[in-house]
């Protein structure tokens, strides 16, 4: 009796080793119960947190962003001082803890009337007091929408792409 019991275990017990490992010729991984579910819900967890992740760091632009419904724009027009202050409120909420200070170049800041925009020139210090970089900040507001129209950072000053492929090709 223990012999029958024995030989029913390692039977069943190296049936269950080749599938879980495909042993056997000619067997596809996705024909091993199970694997596909496996896989699905891996996949779907993955996009989940992607989106989620994507969802928690997205900060839309959208007309009236920065709307004061409390002012009256008609006797205090939105002015450089309010372009300035949307810019210095969205490089706060870029960098959040990483932000050290920020400042507006004012040399640089300036209204231009074609494209009706306020260009707002910034320079911020990431990292922690002790070790910063310094970021160049480009900031374009639109007045008669109330929201940011383009905005950029650039960090420290690099070799370009081109100079950094022939040192990696001619060391």
């Amino acid at each position: 009796m223990y012999m029958v019991f024995a030989d029913f275990v390692q039977y069943h017990a190296q049936k269950l080793h080749q599938r879980l490992f495909i042993v056997e010729e000619g067997i596809s991984p996705w024909q091993v119960p199970g694997i596909r579910l496996v896989a699905g819900v891996l996949v779907s967890l993955l996009c989940a947190s992607v989106f989620y992740w994507w969802g928690q760091n997205y900060d839309k632009e959208s007309p009236g962003k920065y709307f004061d419904a409390n002012r009256d724009y008609t006797q205090i027009p939105f002015g450089m001082l309010d372009a300035t202050d949307i810019c210095a409120a969205k490089t706060s909420k870029r960098f959040s803890e990483q932000l050290v200070m920020s400042y507006v170049d004012y040399h640089s800041t300036h209204w231009e009337a074609n494209k009706n925009l306020y260009k707002v020139f910034m320079l911020a210090h990431v990292g922690n007091p002790q070790i910063y970089s310094e970021v160049s900040v480009h900031c374009f507001v639109d007045p008669t929408h109330y929201m940011v129209d383009h905005y950029r950072t650039f960090g420290p000053k690099r070799d370009s792409l081109m100079s950094r492929a022939v040192k990696l090709f001619t060391s």
